[in-house]
C-alpha cells in the first residue's frame, strides 16, 4: 500500500489535536517550536512522537529522540539512524516525505503500513518544527505514529 494522504477531520484525535496545537502556534508567532506545542496537548503526547533533527540543510533527518509508543508500534527503536537509513532498510520514502514536508514546512497526514508489519496499519503525521520563530527552515521534523 502507498502512504494515503488524510484530510486532518478523519486523523484520529491526537494527530488532530497536535496538528491543530501546531497550526494555532504557526498563526501567533509564524514559526511553532516544539516547547509551543506541548502547552496544549495531553501530558503523554510525545510518547507517540519520534523527534528528527534536521541534518546538512534538509540533506538528511536523524532520529534522536524515539518515542515510547512509536517504539511499541513499530517494535524497534531506531535512535540515531537516519531516514535514509531507515528506508534503505524497509524499502521506504520517509526521506523523501521529510524532504517534502521541510520544504513545504506543513504539516502532512499518512494513513501507511506499518514497515516491519504489511497486515499493520497506522497513521503518521510528519510535522516541521523550529528553533526560534524567528528561524527560515525547520530544525526538527516530527513523527506522529498513532494507531485508530
Amino acid at each position: 500500500m502507498k502512504n494515503k494522504l488524510v484530510p486532518l477531520e478523519n486523523a484520529p484525535k491526537l494527530l488532530q489535536k497536535i496538528v491543530k496545537a501546531w497550526e494555532k502556534a504557526a498563526l501567533n508567532t509564524g514559526q511553532p517550536q516544539l516547547k509551543q506545542l506541548g502547552q496544549a496537548l495531553p501530558k503523554n503526547w510525545l510518547e507517540y512522537v519520534d523527534i528528527y533533527e534536521v541534518e546538512s540543510g534538509g540533506r538528511s533527518f536523524r532520529l534522536q529522540k524515539p518515542g515510547n509508543k512509536v517504539i511499541d508500534i513499530t517494535k524497534q527503536d531506531l535512535w540515531g539512524r537516519t531516514a535514509k537509513d531507515i528506508d534503505l532498510v524497509y524499502g521506504l520514502h520517509l526521506h523523501e516525505d521529510m524532504l517534502a514536508v521541510y520544504s513545504n514546512q506543513k504539516p502532512v497526514i499518512h494513513y501507511i503500513h506499518v514497515f516491519q508489519d504489511h497486515n499493520r496499519t497506522s497513521y503518521r503525521a510528519l510535522i516541521p518544527v523550529f528553533t526560534t520563530k524567528d528561524a527560515e527552515d525547520p530544525s526538527q521534523i516530527l513523527l506522529c505514529l498513532v494507531e485508530k
